[in-house]
């Protein structure tokens, strides 16, 4: 997706700033018949500045309902470089998403933690 094309479509707005405003987050992770926001998000959340430890922690609590936006939050956890988290926050990851793998009964979900799982190891 072209630089401009977020420009003109204003899709960066919908990633989560520092301040905790996640409402445009989430509705973006949601399947819809145009995936393209979706797939921004999932593939630039990380690279645009998104924090990690509200994602982990929303996962953590079993916060999301939708399972096709529990599966692109994990989708894009996975996509965080290993080398910039701290053990704390891995460790809290890898034991969430490890969790979500062996529980959740949604293929994508579990499909998208064993992803995510193999990324972040």
């Amino acid at each position: 997706m072209s630089r401009r094309f977020v420009e003109e479509t204003g899709q960066r707005r919908h990633l989560p700033p520092g301040t905790g405003h996640y409402n445009d987050f989430w509705a973006a992770l949601k399947l819809s018949a145009n995936p393209s926001l979706r797939s921004f998000v999932i593939d630039r959340a990380a690279r645009l500045g998104a924090e990690i430890l509200p994602l982990v922690e929303h996962l953590e609590k079993g916060g999301e309902g939708d399972a096709s936006i529990r599966q692109a939050l994990i989708l894009a956890l996975g996509e965080y470089d290993n080398g910039r988290m701290s053990q704390d926050v891995r460790g809290q990851l890898v034991t969430t998403v490890d969790r979500i793998y062996r529980q959740d009964p949604d293929a994508a979900v579990h499909s998208a933690a064993l992803w995510t799982l193999v990324s972040v190891a």
